[in-house]
């Protein structure tokens, strides 16, 4: 009876400690509330190769790993083929390309969402929002987008010019704003604008634009297609009649600005007021006045304040705001009123709108004025003296001659031959004899004949010559996307190697691709030549390339710059 009562009361007991440890269980498994984010700041991911970040501007800067968290007063920048991307708490992302820095000034919580704003102090971001706004402030103007994808580029040029540095704005779609001091620019779907302090140009998006955000933003692809295709292109202005076209100089003709891929029409719109242009079915044209080969240390800015043309403008007939030595720039129509004071470069043509008086031209006037005026010179003046020998050959064929011997009469009076006998018979009769015999016959041919064959035998430490650098074509289209390059090379102990490495950049100065090219030729020397096929190049955007070389002993020459190749079409390759 005692084993029947126990047993119930010790089963109960076990069942017990059974539910109690169950529930021990089911509470410790329960995931804590996680803490929450903060929405003031943004997390770096996708970090390659160097990506430097400091939490203020008193702090030094160091290589962050992902997860990295910045906040307002943080600045991150990117080196050399790095690139970063910033994860903000409304699903808002910002990409830096190489090269590039900005400071995260402050965020702010609206009602409409996340109100950003970047100083960007160098290169390039993409911006891809889900709502809110984002401002980036440069030293050029301020910038923003709001509702979604946008580009930002500032190109810093020289120092002592603060005129020359660009702001580009790519809106791909949403609400995007320009401003400074002279401008206020509203800009809606596939619509860029380059700023400047003193003036803007606006105009179309490509498709190849499109597929180059979509390229860098790949996770925002399909909301992109989807959007632009049935988003209807922006407002363009009425094409002028062509009563309004300016006369074209005598020798040149009008050449298309920026033909655009995917609509009809383009906006030329500089600030200040620029000459009327002459619009096409291809689209804007305007008139060429006259072409100028860019000399070292020119600039864009420089060279308009010369022939009193828009900076901007010359950027974009070109399609590059970044100058070469032995560059060829087509000077269009587009006046620049108000010109501020700078850096002038001489003109290389006469220009039919006034431009700024070039800094350097006196330089070249005392060339020309050097030649005496008559043929008397004075005497008595020390300072003609040297300048008469020289010039006399090729201006005074004979009475120089005789103007010569007049000067030494000045010294001879009959005084002195007397005084001058007098002193050299006391040295030179008794020591000239005796020193030279005890060195001349000893010592000049024991030495000739061993060392002259150690001299002989050169070596040959000098690489191939390169020169006569030229592609084929000149310019890209669209259609057109291989290139031919070709260059002098010789050796005289024969040539082993030549290549060619090609870089291309977009239209705001920023590398795109890059490739090399084996060039082929006779070793004895002569012409070397190699085909690059398929060029990757953006529209507008140009082509640096270089030839390098080396002999048969290996000895390298090079890297020698060949003229650069523009894309002139707009379509891009």
């Amino acid at each position: 009876m005692r084993i029947r009562r126990r047993f119930p009361l010790l089963f109960v007991l076990a069942v017990a400690l059974a539910l109690v440890g169950c529930s021990r269980q089911l509470i410790t498994a329960t995931p804590p509330t996680p803490a929450p984010i903060n929405p003031r700041t943004a997390s770096i991911g996708e970090i390659v190769n160097i990506v430097l970040a400091r939490a203020s501007l008193a702090e030094q800067f160091a290589q962050v790993t992902p997860g990295y968290v910045l906040g307002a007063g943080g600045q991150v920048q990117t080196g050399d083929e790095s690139r970063a991307r910033l994860d903000f708490s409304d699903a808002t992302i910002v990409r830096l390309a190489e090269n590039s820095s900005f400071t995260m000034q402050n965020v702010t919580l609206t009602d409409d969402g996340l109100a950003t704003r970047l100083k960007l102090e160098a290169g390039k971001i993409w911006v891809s929002l889900t709502g809110g706004t984002l401002e980036v402030e440069t030293p050029v103007g301020v910038a923003a987008v709001r509702g979604s994808f946008a580009v930002f580029v500032y190109s810093a040029g020289d120092p002592a010019d603060p005129n020359d540095d660009l702001l580009v704005l790519d809106c791909l779609e949403g609400s995007c704003s320009a401003q400074n001091d002279v401008v206020d620019e509203r800009l809606g779907n596939l619509q860029r604008t380059v700023l400047t302090r003193t003036g803007r140009i606006t105009f179309l998006l490509s498709d190849l634009d499109v597929q180059n955000f979509i390229q860098n933003n790949p996770e925002v692809a399909d909301v992109i297609r989807a959007t632009l295709t049935a988003a209807p292109p922006p407002t363009t202005t009425p094409a002028p009649t062509a009563t309004d076209t300016p006369p074209a100089p005598p020798g040149l003709t009008p050449v298309t600005v920026i033909p655009p891929t995917s609509v009809t029409s383009i906006i030329l719109t500089p600030v200040p007021t620029a000459r009327p242009t002459s619009t096409t079915a291809s689209g804007t044209t305007v008139q060429i006045i006259g072409l100028h080969t860019v000399l070292p240390g020119e600039t864009i800015f420089c060279i308009g304040r010369g022939y009193g043309v828009l900076p901007t403008a010359i950027a974009q007939v070109n399609g590059t705001a970044s100058l070469t030595p032995g560059q060829i720039l087509r000077i269009p129509a587009v006046q620049w009123e108000n010109i501020p004071a700078g850096p002038v470069c001489p003109p290389q043509f006469t220009s039919p709108f006034p431009g700024l008086t070039p800094t350097n031209t006196p330089a070249a006037a005392p060339s020309v004025t050097t030649v005496p005026p008559t043929d008397k010179p004075d005497p008595t003046d020390t300072s003609a003296a040297p300048v008469a020998p020289s010039k006399t050959p090729t201006s005074i064929p004979t009475s120089t001659p005789s103007k010569i011997p007049t000067v030494p009469p000045t010294f001879t009076p009959s005084s002195t031959p007397s005084k001058i006998p007098t002193v050299p018979p006391t040295f030179t009769p008794t020591n000239t004899p005796t020193v030279p015999p005890t060195f001349t016959p000893t010592n000049t041919p024991t030495f000739t004949p061993s060392k002259t064959p150690t001299i002989t035998p050169t070596p040959d430490l000098v690489g191939p010559s390169i020169s006569n650098l030229r592609p084929s074509p000149t310019a890209l289209n669209g259609s057109t996307c291989d290139v031919t390059f070709q260059a002098d090379v010789g050796d005289a102990s024969g040539v082993l190697t030549a290549t060619v490495v090609w870089t291309s950049f977009d239209f705001s100065g920023i590398q795109f691709s890059t490739g090399n090219v084996t060039l082929t030729g006779p070793s004895a020397g002569g012409t070397w030549s190699g085909t690059a096929f398929g060029i990757n190049v953006p529209a507008f955007g140009h082509v640096n390339w270089t030839v390098s070389a080396t002999d048969t002993l290996n000895n390298p020459s090079g890297p020698i710059s060949g003229p650069t190749i523009n894309e002139t079409a707009g379509y891009g390759c």
